[in-house]
């Protein structure tokens, strides 16, 4: 079924998981924002702002509309995890992850049509074996980790590195389904 919104992600995944739970946005637009972190800034404040500044960018071009946005990130602590640069990188990030637990951050943004803001953070966290520097290689040669945070996709082949999972699969994934479901609930009838 059509929902008259704009989800503001250039994710696949984000689009799939909408659709696993028949929701397919009116439209889909990209948000081209600056996703440096700023100075001291901790994993969840950094990760509500950037979900809210891609749901403002879009809403700039199309005011009156429903924008619905989402950021998510790998956290250690209070490092940020960010998109490996290259494959040296993505090797470095699986090497700190290896063994240890982390957090998947995602910030839902909608932006209603009357321009009130509505956001909800979610927290899984991801225990991962410990890795060797053969599992590690043979992960990067599939190049799953392009374009993710913290250099891995669950459900892809880095689903052989989860110990444990606390909370939201989907989250996880990239996009909390419940609490999205609820947003878009809470707007569009």
């Amino acid at each position: 079924m059509i929902y008259d919104f704009i989800l503001a992600s250039q994710s696949p995944r984000r689009k799939e998981l909408l659709a696993n739970i028949l929701i397919e946005p009116k439209e889909i637009l990209v948000s081209d924002i600056d996703e440096a972190p700023l100075k001291h800034e901790l994993p969840n404040e950094y990760v509500k702002r950037v979900a809210r500044e891609k749901a403002l960018f879009v809403l700039k071009n199309n005011p009156n509309r429903t924008i619905l946005s989402c950021d998510t990130i790998v956290a250690m602590g209070i490092r940020i995890m960010q998109k490996p640069e290259n494959r040296e990188d993505a090797k470095n990030t699986l090497q700190k992850l290896s063994g240890r637990s982390h957090k998947v951050i995602s910030s839902v943004c909608m932006v209603k049509k009357d321009g009130k803001i509505s956001q909800k953070t979610i927290t899984s966290r991801v225990v991962f074996k410990r890795l060797s520097d053969v599992e590690i290689e043979e992960y990067l040669d599939t190049n799953e980790w392009c374009d993710k945070a913290g250099g891995y996709g669950i459900q892809g082949y880095a689903s052989c590195f989860v110990r444990k999972i606390i909370g939201s699969y989907s989250n996880i994934v990239g996009l909390p389904i419940m609490e999205t479901k609820n947003l878009l609930n809470s707007e569009i009838k």
